[in-house]
C-alpha cells in the first residue's frame, strides 16, 4: 500500500516545489511597493504593529546594504513562509484526512490559487507575498491558523489550542480585519463542546481566551507605540472606514446633526469636495453589480482626498506638523462624525451593504467579474450540497472543514462588507480552503466509508 503522510520523499519535493514557485516569482517580479507601503516602512501610528516590526528586523539586519537591500531580503522572507505555510497546511491536512500524495499534492495548490488569482487575473499582476504590504504575512498566517484551529476542534490537543490563539493574536496585530479569527475561536469552541457534551465548560472557555486575545492586542499595541513614541496608545485611524461608508450616503440636510459648528462646517466641506468629484451615491449606476464597483472606486477618493486631506490641512494649522497630535485630531474628527451619522443612515447603508456582500462572495472564490456571478453562486451550491452529503454520511472531519469555511467566508465577507469594500485584498482568505473544502467534500461524498474519520496526529 501507497505511503502517505509519512512519505518524507515526497514532503520534500513539495516543500521545495512550493518554495521554488514562491521564490521564483520573487526573483522575477521583486519587491513591489504601494501607495499603503510607506506607512508599513515608516511604522505610522495609524498601524498595527507587527508588520512594521517585520520590516524593522530586516532593516536592522540589511539596512546597511540600502534600502532596496533590505525590502528585497524582506519580500524572500516572507515568500519562503508563504511557501512553508502551504506545505503545513497540506500536511496537517494529509494527517486528518489519510490522503494518498496526489491528494496532498492538490490540497498544496488550493494554497497557490491566491497567489496565481492576483498574478495573472488581477489588475494588480503581482502576488501579495512580493508585496510590502500586510497581506504579505497575513495571507499564510490565516491559512495555518484555519488548519491548526480544525485540528484542535476535531482533536482536542492543548497544544493545538495555544496554536491557534497565538496566531489569531499575530493576525489581529497585523491587520485589524483578522478579529474574525475570534469568533471563529468562539465558534470551534461550541462545537468542539458539543461534540464532547462539555458544552458550558468549552463555551466559556472560548469566549475567555478570545477575550484574552483582544486585552493581548491592546497591550502590544500600547507597549509598541510606548517604545516607539513615548505614549501608550493603540493605534489610530480605524474609525475613518465608517467614516467614509456614512459620508458616501450622507446628505446636506444631516449637518444639523453636528452640535458642534467647526465639525459641521468641515461635513459640509468635505461633502461638497465629494460632490464635486461625483463620489456620492446619488452619481452611482442603478444595478446591484454596477453600484458596488461604483462604490468600491470611489472610496479611496472619499477617505483618501475629500475627508482626510480636509482634516490634515486643518490639523496641520493647529498642529504644525505633529504626526501624534494630527493622528489624534484626525480620530477626534471620525468620532465626531461617525456618533452624528449613525444612527439616521443605518437604513442607507443597507443597499452599499448588501451589494457589497454579494461581490465579496464572488471575489473569494472566483475573480471579481460581473460574468463570474452566477458561476460563483453555482460554486456555493455545489460546496453546500456536498456538505450537506458528508453530514448525512457522518464524515465528520470532511463536514467539519466544510461548515468552518463556509463560516469563515460569511462571516470575513459580511465584516469586509460593513466597513470597507470587498476587493479581492480583503476576500482571498478563504480561497484556498473553499476549494481544498471542496475537494475534501468530494472526496468524502465518494468514500465508500462512513462514520467518523480519523482524527490525526
Amino acid at each position: 500500500m501507497e505511503k502517505r503522510h509519512g512519505d518524507k520523499g515526497f514532503w520534500t519535493a513539495l516543500g521545495l516545489g512550493l518554495l521554488v514557485f514562491y521564490l521564483g516569482f520573487a526573483l522575477l517580479d521583486g519587491h513591489g511597493l504601494y501607495p499603503d507601503s510607506e506607512s508599513y516602512i515608516g511604522m505610522e501610528v495609524g498601524r498595527e504593529p507587527v508588520y512594521a516590526l517585520y520590516l524593522a528586523l530586516f532593516r536592522l539586519c540589511f539596512g546597511r546594504f540600502g534600502e532596496g537591500a533590505w525590502l528585497t531580503a524582506a519580500m524572500l522572507g516572507q515568500s519562503m513562509f508563504a511557501a512553508w505555510a502551504g506545505w503545513f497546511f497540506a500536511r496537517r491536512c494529509a494527517a486528518l484526512f489519510e490522503l494518498r500524495r496526489f491528494e496532498s499534492a492538490v490540497i498544496a495548490l488550493c494554497t497557490l490559487l491566491p497567489s496565481l488569482m492576483c498574478r495573472f487575473f488581477a489588475n494588480r499582476h503581482a502576488m501579495y507575498s512580493t508585496s510590502i504590504l500586510s497581506e504579505s504575512l497575513a495571507f499564510p498566517l490565516f491559512t495555518v491558523f484555519f488548519i491548526v484551529l480544525l485540528c484542535w476542534a476535531l482533536g482536542g490537543r492543548r497544544r493545538e489550542l495555544l496554536g491557534a490563539l497565538l496566531l489569531a493574536l499575530l493576525l489581529y496585530s497585523t491587520r485589524k480585519q483578522m478579529v474574525i479569527t475570534l469568533p471563529l475561536l468562539v465558534l470551534a469552541g461550541l462545537w468542539r463542546g458539543v461534540r464532547t457534551r462539555r458544552f458550558r465548560k468549552t463555551a466559556l472557555m472560548s469566549v475567555l481566551l478570545a477575550a484574552a486575545v483582544l486585552i493581548t492586542n491592546a497591550l502590544l499595541d500600547r507597549g509598541y507605540n510606548y517604545a516607539l513614541r513615548g505614549e501608550a496608545l493603540r493605534h489610530t485611524g480605524d474609525m475613518r472606514f465608517i467614516s467614509t461608508m456614512l459620508l458616501y450616503t450622507a446628505e446636506e440636510e444631516d449637518a444639523a446633526l453636528f452640535p458642534d459648528e467647526d465639525t459641521r462646517a468641515l461635513f459640509l466641506e468635505v461633502l461638497d469636495a465629494a460632490d464635486e468629484k461625483q463620489y456620492r451615491q446619488r452619481y452611482a449606476p442603478t444595478d446591484w453589480f454596477g453600484r458596488s464597483l461604483y462604490f468600491m472606486n470611489v472610496y479611496d477618493g472619499i477617505q483618501f482626498l475629500c475627508l482626510r486631506d480636509t482634516i490634515e490641512a486643518r490639523a496641520e494649522e493647529r498642529f504644525g506638523g505633529d504626526e501624534l497630535a494630527m493622528a489624534l485630531e484626525k480620530d477626534r474628527v471620525y468620532t465626531a462624525i461617525n456618533a452624528a451619522l449613525l444612527p439616521v443612515s443605518a437604513g442607507r447603508l443597507v443597499g452599499v451593504v448588501c451589494d457589497s456582500f454579494l461581490v465579496g462572495l464572488v471575489s473569494t472564490v472566483l475573480a471579481q467579474r460581473r460574468l463570474f456571478t452566477l458561476p460563483a453562486l453555482g460554486l456555493y451550491a455545489v460546496f453546500i450540497l456536498l456538505l450537506v452529503l458528508n453530514i448525512r454520511r457522518k464524515r465528520e472531519g470532511e463536514a467539519a472543514f466544510g461548515a468552518l469555511t463556509l463560516l469563515s467566508i460569511l462571516g470575513n465577507v459580511a465584516l469586509v462588507s460593513l466597513t470597507i469594500f470587498c476587493q479581492a485584498r480583503y476576500t482571498l482568505y478563504n480561497m484556498p480552503m473553499f476549494y481544498a473544502g471542496a475537494f475534501l467534500l468530494l472526496r468524502g461524498t465518494l468514500s465508500k466509508k462512513t462514520g467518523v474519520d480519523k482524527n490525526g496526529n
